[in-house]
């Protein structure tokens, strides 16, 4: 009987009504409490819905029976980014890029993450990561958030980690990286996204 509601559900979801597809999604779970699908849908029907909140336990009660479900993780990961959780974003994001280094949507999404952190040599590193993979949106996004600007990170406290240049898409200057207390760690220089020249380090 469970799968009478299950089906009537999808077909309201692809109409875009995903409130009353969640409504009979969860008739269907009441009947059948073990019923991994219904569980599933009712996540992507609330994450289509843009209820990142609602969404997340179901999410969490999939990746518990499932910790390999790629996609469930990809859209856990963007419903803490849209909550700004970002650190537990981007631990979802690591996990599925440690298995799958070359999915694009995850590897800008993280960068996006990462800037909101204002860890901004961070997020163009990410950004940088499309090389190779998409050459034309790895330079979209570093001309959008990275170029003809100074990059930085920061330590929790609020002091500077690194310090960098883009130019012209491409790192160029000088770089500094800090320690925790605010000395400086490592100086290099780049110059047309090529290291050049010493490292010096103290």
């Amino acid at each position: 009987e469970y799968l009478t509601f299950d089906r009537k559900a999808t077909v309201y979801s692809q109409i875009r009504d995903q409130k009353k597809a969640i409504e009979l999604e969860k008739q269907a779970l009441a009947i059948d409490s073990t019923c991994q699908q219904c569980i599933m849908n009712i996540g992507w029907f609330y994450y289509a819905d843009l209820d990142y909140k609602n969404a997340l336990p179901f999410y969490n009660k999939i990746l518990a029976q499932n910790p390999y479900s790629t996609k469930t993780m990809i859209n856990r990961g963007y419903c803490y980014a849209a909550l700004a959780e970002y650190d537990k974003a981007i631990a979802d994001f690591d996990t599925i890029l440690k298995t799958n280094p070359k999915i694009i949507d995850v590897i800008v999404k993280k960068g996006e993450v990462r800037f909101q952190q204002n860890r901004f040599a961070s997020a163009c590193n990410n950004f940088e990561d499309l090389k190779g993979l998409n050459d034309s949106l790895r330079d979209y996004y570093i001309a959008k958030y990275c170029d003809n600007r100074e990059v930085t990170n920061y330590y929790p406290n609020g002091k500077i980690e690194y310090k960098g240049a883009y130019k012209n898409g491409q790192r160029d200057g000088k770089v500094t990286e800090y320690y925790e207390s605010g000395k400086i760690k490592l100086e290099s220089q780049f110059e047309n996204g090529k290291e050049a020249g010493k490292v010096k380090e103290y």
